[in-house]
């Protein structure tokens, strides 16, 4: 079975005894139980480090050249620019949805925050906001809506000096199980 350039990076680290030294650095982040890379590795690697993990990959478009400014460029993305159904999401944590007292957070911090989520997750606008319908259902079937998360920290909080977020939780979830799912409590909080 041919692996991607990921999976043998991983599998550099680990021989050269570099995830710890990685985690250090930024580039390897621990997030909602697994590893994640940061979207600058390849800046970080040295050419040669760069080369064995290519020439092990081998057909890989991306990798045939190695000088491309696709690898050594950092993309710049906008955290504040607008998404259109922002409000849509920031209104599910509304008092007059949550029947508690609100918890909308801020525009420009939720709009920041799900920008970030967006560039580190794969979930869609659709499994975003059903994800969040889901986590506010279940916590009013178990009668824990006042224990309900600002919406700014259901995207990332910050715990020991990483982003943990109860969002990406529920989206795997949803994918996993539908809106259906027989969640509780114990299974997602």
């Amino acid at each position: 079975m041919k692996k991607n350039f990921y999976e043998i990076l991983w599998e550099m680290c680990e021989s050269h005894e570099m995830i710890d030294e990685w985690i250090k650095q930024g580039l390897l982040i621990y997030s909602n139980s697994r590893y994640v890379w940061h979207p600058d590795v390849f800046s970080y690697m040295g050419k040669e480090q760069v080369e064995i993990v290519g020439k092990l990959v081998k057909d890989t478009k991306e990798l045939e050249d190695l000088d491309s400014p696709k690898l050594k460029s950092k993309k710049k993305v906008d955290y504040d620019a607008p998404i259109n159904w922002i409000d849509s999401f920031r209104n599910k944590f509304s008092s007059k949805n949550l029947g508690v007292t609100g918890k909308t957070t801020d525009i420009k911090t939720v709009t920041r925050k799900m920008n970030m989520f967006l560039e580190e997750y794969d979930y869609g606008k659709d499994e975003i906001l059903s994800a969040t319908d889901l986590y506010i259902n279940t916590l009013k079937k178990n009668g824990s809506i006042n224990y309900v998360r600002g919406c700014g920290y259901f995207i990332y909080k910050k715990v020991d000096g990483v982003n943990q977020s109860d969002l990406a939780n529920y989206c795997e979830q949803f994918r996993e199980n539908g809106s259906s799912g027989g969640y509780d409590s114990r299974t997602i909080l």
